[in-house]
């Protein structure tokens, strides 16, 4: 879970330099009948272990997070991000990212044919923008025409210094533009091409963010969920776990506008199960934990709260505040003062 947090903080921070155009007219009537037909969706694998929604524009209104949001695009700038950093600006101004992450293996080529599988999808893109027109830091273009197929392909093979980047953007209707990179990349060709139609992934309204695990690929990987391990009740049935980082509600306005009280953040994990029986288990596990961790308070964990754990059906929820001190030392990240308060 602690890598999907990263993925949303880098995702929520890429922002490089960008020249604006009006996007270039379809060559034939035939190219834009086919773009109608291909869905972004249809892009993503029918079980991802790992999907990522964020907003960015409801984020950077935000009194709370747009301050972290603007640090995270300058940690973003600091550091080489792959494939997403081409579209970084175009992510800012977007309604919202859905971004699919696959394995990655550390021993990868060094040509980049073993990158990180990733698929970004930018949803509500600026419609002043055209992706072929996109330029980097050092004024280069990020993007070429690529391959003819359903829909318009720009691809970017390696960076300025050289270094292998293979990725591809594809552009389809309704300024929604779809990069992909390893693995994905003829994943999201094969699917344009003959596209499925198959329905969007829901994510919660009420979020600014949403990390969704799929719950038989977070047992593999975590073995105290195991069968043979101390939270097996809270793995067995799993089907899915949804972390949302939750709008805050409307404060209610006080007498003086300095009285106004500023909404907590907090944060919700919804973990489903595959039937009522599994998921009655896991809430009394989930509750029983976090009184645990309430009374002895470990490093890392001491913000989180004893109560708040509902059953729904086959689903558990747990809703806990954000921790502000935690906020405050992404804010502080890499710098010498102390936090904006």
């Amino acid at each position: 879970m602690i890598r999907a947090y990263v993925v949303v903080s880098a995702l929520c921070g890429l922002l490089p330099a960008i020249a604006c155009h009006p996007p270039d007219a379809r060559s034939s009537s035939t190219e834009r009948t086919a773009a109608l037909e291909a869905a972004w969706q249809d892009a993503i694998p029918a079980a991802p272990d790992l999907l990522v929604s964020i907003r960015p524009k409801a984020l950077r209104a935000d009194g709370v997070y747009g301050p972290m949001l603007r640090r995270a695009l300058e940690l973003a700038r600091e550091q080489r991000v792959t494939s997403g950093s081409l579209v970084l600006e175009a992510i800012e101004d977007a309604d919202e990212v859905i971004a699919e992450l696959g394995e990655w293996s550390p021993s990868a080529p060094a040509d980049g044919s073993g990158a990180q599988e990733l698929l970004l999808v930018l949803r509500g893109t600026r419609g002043d923008i055209d992706p072929a027109r996109l330029v980097g830091p050092e004024g280069d273009l990020l993007w070429s025409a690529g391959p003819s197929g359903a829909v318009r392909e720009l691809v970017h093979e390696r960076d300025h210094d050289g270094t292998p980047n293979p990725a591809s953007l594809f552009e389809l209707p309704e300024r929604t533009w779809v990069v992909a990179s390893g693995a994905a990349r003829d994943r999201a060709r094969d699917a344009f091409a003959h596209p499925s139609h198959r329905p969007e992934p829901s994510f919660a309204p009420d979020a600014f963010a949403t990390v969704r695990i799929d719950g038989a690929s977070l047992v593999r990987r975590v073995n105290l969920l195991r069968a043979s391990g101390p939270l097996a009740s809270i793995g067995r049935g799993l089907r899915s776990v949804a972390l949302d980082l939750l709008v805050p509600p409307a404060p209610v306005p006080a007498a003086t506008p300095a009285a106004t009280p500023i909404p907590r953040r907090e944060m919700r994990a919804l973990v489903t199960y595959s039937d009522a029986q599994a998921a009655a288990v896991a809430g009394n596990a989930i509750g029983d934990m976090l009184q645990v961790v309430g009374r002895l308070k470990p490093a890392g964990l001491a913000w989180l709260e004893p109560g708040r754990v509902d059953v729904s059906g086959s689903s558990v929820a747990v809703i806990e505040p954000v921790p502000m001190d935690l906020l405050s030392g992404f804010l502080r990240a890499g710098r010498g003062g102390t936090a904006p308060r």
